[in-house]
């Protein structure tokens, strides 16, 4: 069995812009975790999402932006087949 604990890949954001995200794996009594960081635009975003009910959403983040929420589906889509 093998254990993926950080990857990488590009996702498709607004104005076709494709910005690299980090994904690591963080693991805790409550349950996994991810930290995903990107830069864009010069600016470093970081952020962490967790598994809930309704699928892998941002769990700590300040104010994420708008462009970010949107893909936040796609994000957990990436999540849930690592």
């Amino acid at each position: 069995m093998e254990l993926l604990l950080s990857f990488k890949t590009n996702i498709k954001v607004r104005n076709g812009f494709s910005p690299e995200f980090f994904f690591h794996k963080i693991f805790t009594a409550s349950g996994d975790r991810y930290h995903i960081s990107l830069i864009k635009d010069g600016e470093m975003y970081n952020f962490i999402m967790a598994e809930k009910v309704a699928g892998w959403k941002i769990i700590s983040a300040p104010e994420p932006p708008q462009w970010l929420l949107d893909i936040e589906h796609e994000l957990g889509e990436i999540l849930a087949q690592s």
